[in-house]
Formats: structure tokens, C-alpha cells, sequence
């Protein structure tokens, strides 16, 4: 049974099979999800409402990075929450953002789960 219907998370990902994995994994569980293939996407999504949490890969393509994007995403939505994923293995310390979670690729079910609901524990839902 969905138990986060009021917990919306714009998903930022490149790969399709790994968004569209992330995208049904949190709508089964009742998350509201849209998703982004690259930054500017994302951005434009983030300019029109508010999110819970931004799930975003580190590596992404045409020009943003995903630490760029969460860092203007932050600036512009204080109290966002953020889970950053990569293939890349662990990122250099003066790279490592401030907040958020990290989760490494390849995930599972329950390891994404684990992240987005870290996130969200503290958090409260944003108005729409």
C-alpha cells in the first residue's frame, strides 16, 4: 500500500532504464514523480513547483553537473532535500556536497528506498 502520496521527488537521470527503474520503484511506493534526463530539465521543473526531495546523478550530460544542479537547487528551494547517484565510486572530499545522501550505482530496490526515505524523515512535504 503507497505510503508517501504527499512526498514529491523530481528524479534526474540520463540513463532511461535507470530513471524509468527509480520512477516506477517510487510511484509504486506512492511517491509523486516526475522525471528530468539532464539538467536543464530539471531546472525548468524546479522553476514551475516545489519538491520534497531531487534525485540526481552526478554525471550528466550537456553541460550541468548534478552537484551544480543541486547546488543552484538549493539556493532557490532552501530545505530541498537531495540524494546524489553515481557509477563513478566515492567522489573527492572537496567535491563531497555539504548535505544530502549519496547513493552509489548499481542500487537496488530497497538501497533506493533507503535513501529517499532517509531523506524525507525529517523533512515535511512542500506546498505545491
Amino acid at each position: 500500500m503507497p505510503s508517501h502520496p504527499s512526498v514529491s521527488v523530481l528524479v534526474v537521470e540520463d540513463d532511461p532504464l535507470v530513471r524509468l527503474f527509480v520512477i516506477e520503484v517510487l510511484r509504486d511506493e506512492g511517491y509523486a514523480v516526475e522525471p528530468a534526463a539532464n539538467a536543464a530539465e530539471a531546472r525548468a521543473l524546479l522553476e514551475r513547483r516545489r519538491y520534497d526531495v531531487l534525485m540526481t546523478d552526478i554525471v550528466l550530460p550537456q553541460g550541468q553537473d548534478g552537484l551544480a544542479l543541486a547546488g543552484w537547487a538549493s539556493r532557490r528551494r532552501p530545505g530541498l532535500r537531495i540524494v546524489y547517484s553515481s557509477g563513478i565510486g566515492e567522489l573527492p572530499r572537496h567535491r563531497m556536497p555539504a548535505s544530502g545522501s549519496f547513493l552509489a550505482k548499481p542500487f537496488g530496490i530497497s538501497g533506493l528506498l533507503r535513501s529517499i526515505e532517509g531523506e524525507i524523515e525529517p523533512a515535511r512535504p512542500a506546498a505545491a
